[in-house]
């Protein structure tokens, strides 16, 4: 009976957070959106309800609104990325959207390199010159 008992006391104090409202909802996405809720960034779909700490990012092109549980709309746009907040802004929530900037890599190759026209200057006209004193040199050099 105190199994019973127990179980049923676990199941009361765990069963909302397991069935809370999420903190928003995608409420439309058009264009490249992602969103990341704890391992890494997906393709999000509209209607997907979002946690607070989810993050939620639109690529260039892309647009996006977030509605939060009190019914407030947060319009996104492209190049931004936000972290869901358990208070929208109406409610007087910190929202913050970050603006992104355009990122571009290379690979390592012949153009990432520094040149090295003037390593072989430093190095190929020493060379040049002992040869070529060494080759009006007659003398036979003997050594002990």
């Amino acid at each position: 009976m105190k199994t019973a008992a127990a179980l049923v006391l676990t199941i009361a104090l765990f069963a909302p957070a397991a069935f809370a409202a999420p903190a928003a909802v995608l409420a439309s996405a058009d264009g490249q959106v992602l969103v990341n809720q704890g391992k890494q960034f997906v393709t999000a779909a509209p209607g997907q309800a979002l946690a607070a700490g989810d993050r939620v990012m639109l690529m260039k092109g892309a647009r996006a609104s977030l509605r939060f549980a009190d019914g407030c709309v947060l319009p996104l746009s492209e190049s931004s990325l936000v972290v869901v907040q358990t208070l929208s802004s109406c409610a007087g929530g910190d929202i913050q959207i970050a603006r992104l900037q355009p990122v571009s890599a290379q690979a390592i190759g012949a153009d990432a390199l520094p040149s090295t026209t003037g390593l072989w200057a430093v190095f190929a006209l020493p060379a040049l010159g002992v040869l070529a004193g060494e080759s009006g040199n007659d003398d036979n050099s003997v050594s002990p």
